[in-house]
């Protein structure tokens, strides 16, 4: 059975940013992303790629597919999909940030070697 889903971008998914900044995904970026000597608008794609993937994975669950993702294969397909979206939308996904909610990310971003 093949599904066609059409996947909404952030921050008008399922997801909002505060839900994203309580998340274990955005925590474990957050960290990981401390580890590289770039700019914070430098990681701010893989901070958005965080909570695309996040909103997708809710967004599956909401139109009733998350069984079709719940598997390896299926994590790696949203990954997949996720920086598809990225890539092709980002100056959208950016513009459709609140200015607060970018600030917000980009502040996070910058403190390197504390905890959040």
């Amino acid at each position: 059975m093949s599904i066609k889903i059409g996947f909404k971008t952030i921050p008008n998914g399922c997801i909002s940013t505060g839900q994203y900044l309580e998340s274990r995904i955005f925590k474990e970026t957050v960290k990981n992303l401390k580890k590289h000597n770039i700019t914070p608008e430098q990681k701010l794609p893989s901070l958005l790629l965080g909570y695309q993937i996040l909103d997708m994975k809710a967004q599956v669950q909401v139109m009733g597919y998350e069984e079709y993702f719940n598997t390896q294969e299926g994590d790696e397909a949203l990954v997949d999909f996720g920086i598809k979206i990225l890539t092709h939308r980002y100056e959208e996904i950016v513009k459709n940030l609140s200015p607060e909610v970018k600030e917000k990310f980009l502040e996070i971003l910058s403190k390197q070697g504390e905890e959040q």
